[in-house]
C-alpha cells in the first residue's frame, strides 16, 4: 500500500493509483493500523517514531528536496530505500531567483518603496543582467534551470559542483574548491547546495569578503549554509550590494532580526519552491522513482544514506 502523508487531492491520488496499480491512501494523520500496512510512504519528513509504526516500509519518498532532518541511521539499518523530489523545483525556483535578480538590476524594490512613500525618483542608477556574471554554487537540477534562464538574458554563467563536468547553459563548471577564487568575478551569487557537513556555513565572512561590493547574494538552499551574522555585517557595511533570501538559520525569521528592515534585502518566507503545480511535479518525479525501484534499476533521486544526502 502507498500512503501519502500530505494534503493531496483525490485527482492526484487517483492518478497515483492508476499509474502504479497500488492501493493508495491519503491521510495526514494516519492511524497505527494504517501505518502497519504501509509499504511505500510519501511525506515531507519522517522520524524514528514514525518508522517504528511502519514495520513493512520499504520505500520512503520525500516530497521535499531537503532531507537533512531524516533519521539516516535508522533508515539505513532497516534498508529502506529513500528518494526525494529533486527535479520538481526547477521551474518555479528559477523564475523566482531570476525575478529577484531583475528586481535588483532594475531597482524594482527601490521603486516599490518609493511608490509606498509617494516619491517620484526618475533618475536612478539602473543596470542590466545582460553581460553580467552569475555564479551558481550547486549546479544541480535547480541550478541548471537557473542557468538556462540566465543565458536568455545574456549572462555568463559559472557553476560549482563537487564533481565538475561540462553542463548545458554553463560557460564553465568547476569544483566547489574554487569558490573563493571565483567569487570576485560574480555580479550575482546563488547558493543552491544541500545542507551537509561540508556546506554548513559555506558562505562565511571570508567568502563574503571575496565578493564584489556591487554583487548580490541569493540563498535558496538552507539557512545553515550561511553564516548569517557575517552576511548581515557584509550588508550593513557595504561589503556587498544586497541579498535575496528565502531561507534562514532559524525559521520563522526572528522578529528582531535586522534583515527585516534592510532596504537592500528581499525576504521571502521559504516559499521559493511553492507553486500551484508543485504536487503534480512531485508526483511525476515519484512515478519515475517508483518504476525504477520496481525494476531494480538505478533511482536518479535516491539518497545515499551512508552520507546523508
Amino acid at each position: 500500500m502507498i500512503l501519502v502523508k500530505a494534503d493531496w487531492s483525490e485527482e492526484l491520488a487517483k492518478r497515483l493509483h492508476d499509474e502504479t496499480g497500488e492501493t493508495v491512501t491519503v491521510n495526514q494523520d494516519p492511524s497505527d493500523a494504517l501505518l502497519a500496512n504501509t509499504d511505500i510512504l510519501l511525506g515531507f519528513g519522517c522520524d524514528e517514531i514514525l518508522l517504528t509504526r511502519c514495520p513493512q516500509l520499504k520505500l520512503f519518498y520525500s516530497l521535499s528536496a531537503g532531507v537533512e532532518r531524516l533519521p539516516f541511521a535508522a533508515l539505513h539499518k532497516r534498508q529502506i530505500t529513500v528518494a526525494n523530489a529533486s527535479g520538481a523545483h526547477g521551474a518555479q525556483m528559477s523564475e523566482q531567483i531570476i525575478g529577484v535578480m531583475i528586481g535588483f538590476s532594475r531597482n524594482l524594490f527601490l521603486n516599490r518603496d518609493n511608490q509606498n512613500r509617494h516619491v517620484w525618483q526618475r533618475f536612478q542608477q539602473v543596470g542590466e543582467l545582460n553581460g553580467g556574471t552569475l555564479l551558481i554554487i550547486g549546479a544541480g537540477r535547480i541550478g541548471q534551470a537557473v542557468a538556462k534562464c540566465a543565458k536568455t538574458f545574456g549572462m555568463r554563467v559559472i557553476g560549482l559542483k563537487n564533481h565538475p563536468a561540462p553542463l548545458p547553459d554553463f560557460d564553465d563548471v568547476q569544483s566547489t574548491d574554487s569558490l573563493h577564487a571565483l567569487l570576485p568575478q560574480a555580479d550575482y551569487v546563488v547558493l543552491l547546495t544541500p545542507l551537509t557537513p561540508a556546506t554548513r556555513e559555506l558562505m562565511d565572512a571570508a567568502a563574503f569578503a571575496k565578493m564584489k561590493q556591487t554583487a548580490v547574494f541569493l540563498n535558496y538552499s538552507r539557512g545553515g549554509t550561511v553564516d548569517e551574522q557575517a552576511l548581515i555585517h557584509a550588508l550593513q557595511t557595504g561589503g556587498i550590494r544586497g541579498a535575496g533570501l528565502d531561507v534562514f538559520q532559524k525559521e520563522p525569521l526572528e522578529t528582531d532580526s535586522p534583515l527585516w528592515s534592510m532596504p537592500n534585502v528581499m525576504l521571502t518566507p521559504h516559499s521559493g519552491g511553492n507553486s500551484t503545480q508543485y504536487d503534480q511535479r512531485t508526483l511525476d518525479v515519484f512515478l519515475q522513482t517508483y518504476r525504477a525501484w520496481k525494476a531494480g534499476a538505478p533511482i536518479p533521486t535516491q539518497i545515499d544514506l551512508s552520507r546523508g544526502y
